[in-house]
């Protein structure tokens, strides 16, 4: 992270778009932030608790830079992390390069599948593209846990894969731009709305806007958000 991607830091980058984010976050979202900050030393500065933005907002402004990346020492601790957390569990991991103390990561989050943890983790890789075999094992953890694996190579693309793998709300509006429902992304159920034609705001830093979006009756339908070719593109489908 102590590279540069178009002349600037990417740990300051990282630092300056994930403390931007944190007010986009629900009120009383429960989070913890562990880095990994070197061979066998993984640090959980935050433990698992309601979001306190100004207390986020200073560990992550002091991160420092370090030469090794330790993922499996980190995904090795996720079960004493996650002890008294009930539910379906979210590891957000950005990394600018592979494991590089003898770990193999993608077995540490394969064991802890196996255990029966109910984990889903997210990767973003940044600036990686350069390095097929980072980005295969960023991908396969993800793969292993069922999460999402996305590509970032700079400022604003991080902005927009942490804007969608972070539990954003979304809003939806009616042909006559009355607010008829707001939800979180990854819900399970989203809303029962009559037929019509809506407008889907998903509130990401920037937001994001789907226009027309046609509701049949008896009918779901579902918008797929993603990041392609440096933006964000949806897809809505039944």
């Amino acid at each position: 992270m102590g590279e540069t991607v178009q002349g600037e830091v990417k740990i300051v980058v990282a630092k300056e778009v994930i403390i931007d984010l944190l007010n986009d976050l629900p009120a009383g979202s429960n989070v913890g932030l562990r880095d990994f900050a070197g061979c066998e030393m993984t640090h959980l500065l935050i433990p698992i608790s309601p979001l306190d933005v100004a207390l986020f907002s200073a560990e992550v402004s002091a991160l420092t830079v370090h030469g090794a990346t330790s993922i499996q020492d980190t995904l090795d601790k996720v079960p004493g992390d996650f002890a008294n957390v009930a539910g379906r569990k979210l590891i957000l991991l950005i990394t600018d390069g592979m494991e590089t103390c003898n770990g193999d990561p993608v077995k540490a989050a394969e064991d802890l599948i196996a255990a029966g943890l109910d984990l889903r983790i997210n990767v973003v890789g940044f600036d990686i593209a350069r390095v097929s075999k980072a980005r295969d094992q960023l991908m396969q953890i993800a793969q292993v846990t069922g999460g999402v694996f996305l590509e970032a190579s700079n400022r604003e693309e991080l902005r927009q894969a942490l804007s969608l793998l972070a539990p954003f709300s979304y809003s939806v509006y009616d042909s006559s731009g009355n607010l008829v429902y707001s939800g979180r992304l990854g819900e399970t159920t989203g809303p029962q709305l009559p037929a019509g034609t809506y407008r889907v705001v998903i509130n990401t830093s920037p937001e994001y806007v789907i226009e027309n979006v046609v509701i049949s009756s008896q009918q779901t339908t579902v918008i797929s958000v993603v990041q392609q070719n440096g933006g964000v593109t949806a897809r809505v489908g039944g």
